[in-house]
């Protein structure tokens, strides 16, 4: 798993100039690898096929077949290099909206076929920052 992360980092093309960020990123994509570390530990997580639709309209469906839906907003910042999702319904149900607060998630990556962004929380009973980095592949 860690050859294969080496191999997407560092091994894809950059971004064409010619490609827009948002013509990039609006695509069905497969989520293929997770990479969390936080001061002291590095952990490759091996994720549930996770299918996440990224529309031009704002708007994405994040899927785990036949376990979790999730519907929402999503938005880049200014210069798009960041961004941001924002769950407004889980299984059909509405949620809370919430404002849409700055995007956060880094994109670390961005071609046609790879979307690569690290995301930062914490951990939730220790309170300890932790930095999760999605890698997807475009689904054909």
């Amino acid at each position: 798993m860690k050859a294969l992360w080496f191999v997407l980092v560092n091994f894809c093309p950059i971004i064409n100039s010619q490609d827009s960020k948002l013509d990039l990123i609006c695509q069905k994509w497969r989520l293929v690898g997770m990479k969390e570390y936080d001061k002291s530990n590095t952990s490759i997580l091996t994720p549930r096929t996770v299918i996440l639709i990224i529309n031009r309209d704002g708007t994405f469906e994040r899927n785990i077949p036949d376990m979790y839906q999730t519907k929402g907003k999503w938005e880049l910042n200014s210069d798009s290099s960041k961004l941001k999702f924002l769950d407004l319904e889980r299984h059909g149900y509405g949620m809370v909206p919430t404002p849409l607060v700055t995007p956060t998630d880094s994109i670390i990556k961005l071609t046609k076929d790879t979307l690569i962004y690290c995301s930062s929380s914490f951990r939730t009973r220790q309170k300890i920052p932790v930095n999760i980095d999605y890698c997807y592949v475009r689904e054909k």
